[in-house]
């Protein structure tokens, strides 16, 4: 198992990535995953999507704890029953892109998608039916990629921040429960993941605790930043999946 572990150098430079994207989730209140999620599967695929699933319960939960009782109750559960849903949906998908040029392709796709979606996506109605709808997509995305925030930014618009913080988080914590089932199902999961997640979760700690001391006036600046970032890697991703399959 130690063979097939990135190297210290390659772990090193997972951390500082997982720094800045923590950092900026917790400025801007997005992106750890948009950005984290791409550059780590470009450095290593055992670094991205599980030990971020992983690491995303442990932050999820803490973030829904810390607010419990303003969680939407009945969200939760078409939130949940949606994930389910799109993480089967995912299953199916990984069972068919199950070798590593062909996950790099649908991972970088379902990235760009994220993209795109959180750059030009408008408001939909707040009803359980569109619930069902954007939590089955993420799900979807959540589960292959780490990334299912976008669809759920996009209901969740415009919605009271007291009621939305711990409502998504527990709803994140759902769907990477539901999502690291899945994995485990395909075939994805492994001891190994767990200790990877274990390296990079310092990573968060240090990213919320740095965000203090970045002002959060240039929000939109730094979400262009994101998702340049983001879709540069995804476009990277495909074409390294391309190139194999070449």
């Amino acid at each position: 198992m130690i063979e097939q572990l990135p190297s210290l150098p390659l772990l090193a430079l997972a951390l500082a990535i997982v720094v800045f994207a923590s950092t900026l989730q917790a400025s801007v209140g997005m992106g750890f995953g948009m950005v984290a999620a791409p550059l780590l599967a470009l450095i290593d695929p055992l670094l991205s999507p599980v030990p971020i699933l992983m690491v995303g319960t442990v932050v999820a939960v803490w973030g829904a704890w810390q607010e419990r009782g303003n969680i939407a109750g009945e969200e939760i559960v078409a939130g949940i029953g949606g994930r389910i849903i799109g993480s089967s949906m995912a299953l199916l998908l990984l069972l068919v892109f199950s070798d590593e040029r062909s996950f790099y392709v649908l991972f970088g796709v379902l990235i760009l998608i994220a993209v795109i979606l959180t750059a030009l996506g408008k408001p939909v109605a707040f009803t359980i039916a569109n619930h069902w709808k954007l939590s089955t997509l993420s799900g979807l995305m959540g589960t292959i990629t780490s990334v299912g925030a976008p669809p759920m930014a996009i209901l969740y618009r415009g919605q009271r921040p007291d009621k939305v913080r711990p409502t998504l988080n527990a709803l994140f914590f759902s769907g990477c429960t539901v999502g690291l089932i899945s994995m485990g199902l395909a075939g994805r999961l492994a001891m190994m993941h767990l200790f990877l997640s274990v390296v990079i979760l310092p990573g968060v700690v240090a990213g919320i605790w740095l965000a203090r001391y970045f002002r959060t006036d240039n929000a939109r600046k730094l979400s262009s930043i994101m998702l340049t970032v983001s879709g540069a890697a995804a476009v990277a991703l495909i074409l390294r999946g391309l190139e194999i399959f070449a």
